[in-house]
């Protein structure tokens, strides 16, 4: 159902935004394993969607802020 309401708004069958971070994976991993990062608005939907991304990339210190 998602899948077909992208594929309505956008004119893609695939997210270019999941194709572009599976492919530079690697590169987002190293950047950001034992730094400081700060999510703001990490309460919500896509704030909270990034930070579980964010932990898998072993930082250092991760401040979640609503």
């Amino acid at each position: 159902m998602i899948e077909d309401l992208e594929r309505l708004a956008t004119g893609r069958d695939a997210s270019l935004f999941a194709n572009d971070l599976a492919r530079h994976d690697a590169d987002l991993r190293s950047a950001l394993e034992g730094s400081r990062i700060a999510v703001i608005g990490a309460a919500g939907s896509i704030g909270s969607a990034l930070a579980k991304r964010l932990v898998a990339c072993a930082p250092k210190h991760l401040c979640l802020i609503d």
